[in-house]
């Protein structure tokens, strides 16, 4: 993972627009030691240093936060800032489940704040699902909706292709163009983490995806899986993306897929795709 952030962030210095970019290797054992809270403070001073940043006037956009409370990553940027601006992290982040009395206790000697929302410094909070946040019902003139079909199509071509050559391996991209120029059916099937989340075994998660894969044999598969998945997909004639791609990329694709198959994912609606089947849509509801 180390690796791949590494390659990510040379990457992403090679953009015009970017001023730097920082990686930063949290412990779990030191998270929960509180020693990993020190360092983030002073990667908050190294950041204003380094950018020239006052508190007076930093702006930060966080993404790791969900109704309840905020992540502890999230934590010194929010107390150095200025200014929030939340933007959810997925369409399905609404889903997370309330915590209970005594996690919410623990967290909150975390530091991790559930009136966090409230803070006159959060101006504002982008959801493309405004209507599922029960939590921001009383803040609505914060709450914005987060339209990425809308910013998609202000970016032009090559935008996307340099935010796409940040992910895609030179070998799926020769693949993909192979298949387009044969004119042949593309299909992308989204996976979820069924087996890791707890709601399927694994042997009955490889069912569903095998089934899925064997009606679309005929056509190029992409298999994009979700970045929790610890699953070894070894389905023949299956063009694997990596888990660390971003499925809201799949609509930079400068081609249409023919299809876009998933089980319960929202993420099938942000991808040009002819047809786009979302299988058991109210699968985690009635689980």
């Amino acid at each position: 993972m180390q690796k791949n952030f590494k390659e990510l962030s040379e990457k992403l210095n090679s953009l015009n627009g970017i001023e730097g970019v920082l990686v930063r290797h949290r412990s779990r054992l030191l998270d929960n030691l509180l020693i990993e809270k020190i360092r983030d403070f002073n990667l908050v001073s190294t950041i204003e240093r380094k950018f020239n940043i006052s508190k007076n006037n930093a702006t930060f956009f966080l993404y790791g936060w969900n109704q309840y409370y905020l992540y502890r990553t999230n934590i010194p940027f929010f107390k150095k800032a200025k200014r929030v601006i939340l933007i959810e992290e997925g369409a399905n982040a609404y889903l997370y489940p309330q915590p209970g009395n005594l996690s919410m206790l623990i967290k909150k000697a975390y530091g991790m704040n559930s009136k966090f929302l409230q803070k006159d410094k959060v101006e504002s909070i982008y959801v493309q699902f405004p209507d599922n946040y029960s939590k921001l019902m009383n803040l609505n003139k914060k709450v914005k909706l987060l339209n990425l079909n809308y910013m998609v199509g202000k970016l032009d071509i090559k935008d996307k292709s340099d935010i796409l050559n940040l992910f895609l391996t030179n070998e799926v991209k020769n693949k993909i163009e192979q298949q387009i120029i044969s004119n042949k059916s593309i299909t992308i099937v989204l996976t979820q983490p069924l087996s890791e989340d707890g709601y399927e075994d694994e042997k009955t998660k490889m069912k569903y995806y095998k089934e899925i894969i064997q009606q679309e044999e005929n056509s190029l598969i992409l298999l994009k899986q979700h970045p929790r998945e610890t699953t070894n997909y070894n389905f023949n004639n299956v063009v694997i993306l990596d888990k660390n791609f971003p499925s809201e990329l799949l609509s930079f694709f400068n081609f249409q897929f023919d299809k876009a198959i998933g089980i319960c994912t929202s993420a099938i609606y942000q991808i040009n795709a002819k047809t786009k089947v979302n299988i058991y849509e109210d699968y985690f509801s009635k689980k």
